[in-house]
C-alpha cells in the first residue's frame, strides 16, 4: 500500500496515482500515473501483519520525517 513519495530534495507528496499490482518475494510491482524518478523513496504501509511480520527479523520504527528512531526484534 503506497503511502507517500518523498523526493530527493525531502519534498513528501501523496503516493496518489500508485497502485501495487504483484507482489513477488519481497518485490513490488507498481503501476504509477504519477511521474517517479530516479532518488524518489515510495513509502509503504503493511497491508496486514501476517504478510510482513514473520519474515522480518528486525523492523524499523520511524518518525514522522521518515528517520530511523528505534528497532523492533520478532522472534517468529
Amino acid at each position: 500500500m503506497p503511502h507517500e513519495v518523498r523526493r530527493a530534495s525531502g519534498e513528501a507528496v501523496p503516493a496518489g496515482g500508485l497502485r501495487v499490482t504483484r507482489l513477488m518475494d519481497q518485490h513490488a510491482f507498481l503501476a504509477t500515473s504519477s511521474e517517479l524518478v530516479p532518488g524518489d523513496l515510495v513509502r509503504f504501509g503493511v497491508s496486514h501483519p501476517c504478510t510482513a511480520f514473520d519474515k522480518w527479523r528486525a523492523i524499523p520504527v520511524v518518525d514522522d520525517a521518515g528517520v530511523v528512531v528505534d528497532v523492533l526484534r520478532t522472534y517468529f
